[in-house]
């Protein structure tokens, strides 16, 4: 008996999408903690979502809507990412805080 082919992650959710049969059922978790993943792998570092992707053979696009957070970011004991302080008191903060700044912010850095 011939080995089905295997299917890229575009014709798997395609085809399930239209009804057919894809080799295996399409995984497209969107949203996994970032402890959590750093725990499986082992890593020190907060993975990218194409990582992310790569390393559970995810089928969806991942994407990041989150707008840049104007507050500074810490990691709990528990791995946990929250924010702190925020970085706008006054009037004048606003012509200090540029894109650039907003999602190093954002990802954690300082």
């Amino acid at each position: 008996m011939k080995k089905p082919k295997m299917m890229s992650s575009r014709e798997r959710v395609l085809t399930a999408l239209n009804g057919g049969e894809p080799d295996r059922t399409p995984f497209c978790e969107q949203n996994i903690a970032q402890n959590v993943l750093m725990s499986i792998t082992g890593s020190d570092k907060e993975l990218s979502q194409k990582d992310i992707s790569k390393l559970l053979k995810r089928d969806n696009i991942a994407f990041d809507l989150t707008p840049p957070f104007f507050a500074k970011k810490e990691i709990s004991d528990d791995g946990q990412s929250y924010f702190t302080e925020g970085l706008i008191k006054k009037r004048d903060d606003f012509p200090a805080l540029n894109a650039v700044s907003m999602r190093r912010n954002a990802s954690g850095g300082t």
